[in-house]
């Protein structure tokens, strides 16, 4: 039941004995001085108009679990409220007439109780909760009373940009005072409504909440009063304090994911597919964790728990902890591979239970390194899906020891997600155009782990950039090189073998190689210096030293002689082998969905496409593209709706079944697709 009535803003908060309570799962109070702004320029009008103002609804439910007070838990206009009371306050700190300061304060801003003592008649969140006391219950404002860390909330900053706004002012502060009477809301009182529900469709024309807002008040809203409060200040404020709050979303991703082991989630009926991230995380967590089954406090528990093995892991300082730590700021931050902190925080986690030393952890990080290196050479991928596969990949190993169980798991992948060979893994390492911009950080990951290889004192990254032995502008070259036969040097100067380290490549430029090597003689980095060995450089030192680097880097990134097996493509992977890593999910998702929707469908396979059937009749076929994929449908376009993005060919040649085609380029366009199949099997087409 929600009984709802207007009323002036003054006419609730001057009610005797009530406390406007934010709960500790809302968020902190964010209004900018643009919102500032404008409550003050809706104050003015009131003073030029004479008219009131509504300002919005008020959303609350009374509860009795404060003692000696009417406590209305506010659910939405919390901003609001706390914007007033801050102007009121402001307003009130630069009155000479003592009768309206006595009015605003105890009228609007505190209650008075029979000792004589005041309390506050809104409380705010920990997190502002210390900063806005002492600015509404000091009657004069100190500002040596506050630290710099209050000085940088926003409570304190509008308080002091509302004083400036007043200051500045040519309205007279008894106007203003009386403006503030004028403004009108709607009170909204909650009774046996879901107040989640409100507080989700309340703010959804708002300022857009974070998926850590949502997840948090969905975990704590519907607790008692006592025990948000013991919930958010041992476990989740802790939690953010471990992951940062920069960090949180995906830490509540990472977990959710290592937890099921696996990122699927079912959220719309007939797509089985759908992965855990930022767009679907709070749906997922509500289907995971019903509120009837739910325990908050074991579920923030074990997060918080949780949450110390994932600090260890984004932990930028690693790089300078244990040697487990060290090879984890490899992998994580050298590598780029975040997906693999699903893995590594469940491997963590079973460091006490299983026994573990800190050298197996050590040995499972290194394999997770030399997999994620091994697939980024190869073209294959690293993904939340993979990682959290891993983890059913470990559970279900039957080796006898944990590295074992590890060697498993990430060998455990098909496709794209499969541990490449040493055949596959050395070809690729040797042959392929290393080099292209977006691939800078990784090179020098490469060529720093040949120069540990060669000297104990590694030299520092910084400045450091990644010289071209044969120059990219070859000009000066081209004369050699055509003098001594070398037709194919312009293939090979992306190769690893013409790369090395420097920090003098603006006088190195364009040499000729002979100039280069007087450079190279005096160079910081070992890699660079063992180049004046070479008499000569052309592709054939290039194809040596990449085969000798190649050779070398089966050691630096390994696979056991067992797991070293010719894996076939499948006849998928052949077809998808182009397509980048989004809409190659985005393909799977899309074939699982069209599977799942009628079992009775059979798929066959193209070299190209796929078709599926229903008995005799083409329903469509998927044809993969780099970055979407092209669907042909049975039906011709203006037998379907809507149809302004299909694409007549019923008179045009083209692979697959059907008269129309759509651009399946995101997710929710697999569902306009389920559609179009539906209408297709009402208009018996299929």
């Amino acid at each position: 039941m929600i009984a709802k009535q207007a009323l002036l803003l003054t006419e609730l908060l001057s009610q005797s004995g009530i406390l406007c309570n934010i709960p500790v799962y809302q968020r902190r109070y964010s209004w900018t001085e643009e919102h500032c702004q404008q409550l003050f320029n809706d104050l003015v009008e009131i003073v030029e108009t004479g008219k009131k103002h509504f300002i919005g609804s008020i959303v609350y439910k009374s509860t009795t679990a404060v003692p000696s007070a009417q406590c209305l838990n506010i659910i939405d206009g919390q901003q609001r409220i706390t914007s007033v009371m801050l102007f009121l306050k402001a307003l009130h700190d630069l009155y000479d007439d003592e009768e309206a300061k006595f009015s605003i304060r105890h009228n609007f801003l505190l209650n008075a109780k029979a000792n004589g003592k005041f309390t506050l008649k809104l409380k705010q969140v920990e997190a502002d909760g210390s900063v806005f006391e002492k600015l509404i219950m000091y009657e004069n404002f100190d500002e040596n009373a506050f630290t710099l860390e209050d000085k940088g909330s926003n409570v304190y900053k509008n308080y002091i940009y509302f004083k400036k706004l007043i200051a500045q002012s040519n309205v007279n502060k008894n106007n203003l005072y009386e403006a503030v009477k004028k403004l009108d809301i709607i009170s909204v009182s909650l009774e046996d409504e879901d107040p989640q529900k409100i507080f989700e469709s309340m703010n959804s024309t708002g300022k857009t909440l974070t998926n850590t807002d949502l997840l948090r008040n969905y975990l704590l809203m519907d607790l008692p009063y006592d025990e948000q409060e013991f919930l958010y200040k041992k476990y989740w404020m802790q939690i953010e304090k471990n992951v940062g709050v920069s960090k949180i979303e995906a830490f509540m991703i990472h977990y959710l994911i290592m937890r099921k082991k696996s990122d699927s989630v079912t959220i719309h009926k007939g797509r089985n597919n759908l992965h855990i991230n930022k767009e679907t995380l709070y749906d997922a967590y509500k289907i995971n964790f019903k509120p009837k089954d739910k325990n908050a406090r074991e579920l923030l528990e074990e997060m918080y728990k949780y949450s110390i093995l994932y600090k260890r892991i984004v932990n930028n300082d690693n790089i300078n902890g244990s040697r487990p730590d060290r090879a984890i700021y490899e992998l994580i931050y050298e590598l780029n591979a975040a997906p693999a902190a699903i893995f590594i925080m469940y491997l963590l986690s079973l460091q006490e239970s299983e026994n573990l030393s800190d050298e197996d952890i050590l040995n499972a990080v290194q394999i997770c390194i030399s997999y994620v290196f091994r697939i980024r050479i190869f073209n294959g991928s690293t993904s939340n899906q993979f990682f959290g596969l891993a983890i059913q990949y470990y559970d279900k190993s039957t080796s006898k020891n944990f590295i074992g169980k590890v060697w498993d798991a990430l060998n455990s992948g098909k496709g794209r997600y499969r541990f490449p060979n040493n055949k596959e893994f050395k070809d690729a390492f040797e042959s392929k155009d290393i080099l292209r911009p977006s691939k800078q950080p990784i090179i020098r990951y490469i060529l720093y782990k040949y120069e540990k290889l060669k000297t104990k004192e590694l030299v520092e990254a910084e400045n450091v950039t990644i010289e071209h032995i044969l120059p990219q502008n070859f000009d000066k070259w081209r004369e050699h090189l055509e003098a001594i036969g070398d037709k194919d040097y312009t293939e090979y100067i992306h190769r690893i073998g013409n790369l090395t380290l420097t920090k003098d490549n603006s006088e190195l430029s364009n040499s000729p190689f002979n100039d280069k090597k007087k450079i190279y003689k005096n160079s910081n980095y070992a890699i660079t210096r063992e180049l004046v060995n070479y008499k000569d450089w052309s592709s054939k030192e290039i194809k040596e030293r990449s085969a000798s680097m190649a050779a070398q880097a089966l050691i630096l990134w390994p696979l056991p002689e067992n797991y070293n097996k010719n894996k076939a493509l499948d006849p998928i992977d052949e077809m998808t082998n182009f397509m980048d890593d989004d809409t190659y999910e985005l393909f799977n998702d899309l074939r699982d969905s069209v599977k799942n929707y009628d079992k009775s469908f059979t798929e066959i396979l193209n070299q190209k496409y796929i078709t599926f059937f229903r008995g005799e009749k083409g329903v469509l076929s998927l044809i993969p593209r780099q970055n979407y994929i092209s669907v042909t449908l049975a039906a011709g376009k203006k037998q379907l709706t809507p149809n302004d993005e299909l694409e007549d060919k019923s008179l045009k040649g083209h692979w697959g079944v059907g008269k129309s085609r759509f651009r399946v380029a995101n997710p929710d366009d697999i569902l306009q697709v389920l559609d179009y199949i539906r209408q297709m099997s009402d208009l018996n087409i299929i």
